[in-house]
């Protein structure tokens, strides 16, 4: 194991490495997105939280996060299927979505 795999950063030179500001930070802590060791009453961020944040946080040939399908549209099926008095599964409303979308 690497000494830099062990080392707990404060949260100036985390925000520096990550090159975002301590604010920007500070809201990924709280998010629960980086994790922090308790230090007395300081927060240390380990070198290896910093690895795991950033490879989980890499997107990849995502173009457009827009969901297909809105909530209102799937509030409107299922008030459709409620007026029929009919119960859908799952697989119905995925298939009517898909025809009608």
């Amino acid at each position: 194991m690497e000494k830099n795999e062990l080392e707990l950063l404060s949260i100036a030179k985390t925000a520096s490495l990550l090159q975002i500001g301590k604010d920007t930070l500070h809201s990924l802590i709280n998010e629960g997105k980086i994790g922090v060791i308790p230090v007395g009453r300081r927060k240390k961020i380990p070198y290896m939280e910093i690895v795991r944040f950033q490879k989980e946080s890499i997107i990849t040939g995502v173009k457009d996060k827009t969901p297909i399908i809105s909530a209102l549209e799937i509030r409107q099926i299922l008030n459709a299927s409620y007026k029929m008095k009919k119960s859908l599964r799952g697989e119905d409303i995925l298939n009517k979505l898909i025809l009608e979308g």
